[in-house]
């Protein structure tokens, strides 16, 4: 887990005014692995924040997106949830609890066919299922 100061470093290396608001949102991206939704964060800093908006949440990740301090998740079309880990990985989502989980892959070791003449800017793969906690509280029933 980074630090409050190694957050504020963070966002200000990139150009970002370090508020408060930014700070906590990026650590709590940091710190959550399951890739919260905006909405997710907003309630996850109420009682700390209790004047905050959701608009300042928005326009905090709008903020981090253009400074390139996290990337969006989309695995659902209707759902967009937010990740602090800019390191190539893929995503699983379990059909059950709707949790977002980092998978490791070697994308150098893929082989993919038809892309040609084409330019790949961004790499994502993402996999469904069921998690082991879920998959085991279904066994324990």
């Amino acid at each position: 887990m980074k630090t409050f100061e190694q957050i504020r470093d963070n966002l200000i290396e990139h150009g970002v005014r370090p508020s408060n608001y930014r700070i906590r949102i990026l650590q709590c991206l940091e710190d959550d692995k399951l890739h919260p939704t905006a909405d997710q964060m907003y309630q996850n800093l109420l009682n700390e924040f209790p004047t905050l908006s959701k608009m300042s949440v928005y326009n905090t990740i709008e903020t981090l997106l253009d400074a390139g301090l996290i990337r969006e998740v989309t695995i659902e079309n209707n759902e967009v949830r937010y990740d602090a880990n800019l390191l190539e990985h893929g995503h699983f989502k379990c059909n059950h609890c709707g949790k977002i989980y980092n998978i490791e892959i070697d994308f150098k070791s893929l082989k993919i066919s038809g892309l040609d003449h084409f330019i790949v800017k961004d790499q994502d793969i993402f996999l469904k299922g069921i998690c082991p906690e879920c998959s085991n509280h279904k066994q324990s029933i």
